[in-house]
């Protein structure tokens, strides 16, 4: 790796950490977690340390070690490039300024679903919308509560 390589290792190691449970199929090793693909590199790294092969391992374990942190501080709601943006902004002033929309940026703290829980409450979800119809095939619209009738409009409204 040379170049741009410590930085890309940053964002390799980021996205490691943020989504840890990733599912990445390599090519004649079949899936493996996002995360054990990064502890390679970066113990490839470690273990090319003092090696004088003419690569900057200490730059990429710097990089990874930014990956690692801002990734874990943007987890907890903390964005750590608000303040770069802001840097530059006052750099080039110069630029038209336009109207300034204030943006609200969230986070959610909950962790992203992986593959298999999304369609497990997919299949949930249908599970419980294919009974409410059984429920009207059986016994008509108006036998339904208050509540399966949301629930069916909601579903059909794709929420």
């Amino acid at each position: 790796m040379q170049g741009a390589s410590a930085a890309v290792l940053s964002v390799f190691v980021g996205i490691a950490a943020y989504r840890p449970d990733m599912v990445v199929h390599l090519i004649l090793i079949g899936p493996v977690k996002l995360m054990y693909v990064a502890a390679v590199f970066v113990l490839l790294d470690l273990v090319g340390i003092g090696s004088g092969d003419g690569v900057a391992h200490e730059a990429h374990i710097g990089g990874a070690l930014y990956g690692l942190l801002s990734s874990l501080q943007l987890k907890q709601g903390r964005d750590w490039s608000l303040g770069f943006v802001e840097l530059l902004e006052r750099l080039w002033p110069f630029r038209a300024r336009k109207a300034r929309m204030r943006v609200e940026k969230s986070f959610s703290r909950s962790t992203p679903r992986n593959d298999e829980k999304y369609n497990a409450d997919k299949r949930e979800k249908q599970a419980r919308v294919d009974s409410i119809l059984d429920k009207i095939s059986r016994s008509g619209y108006d036998s339904l509560s208050k509540e399966e009738k949301d629930y069916l409009f909601k579903a059909s409204d794709g929420r």
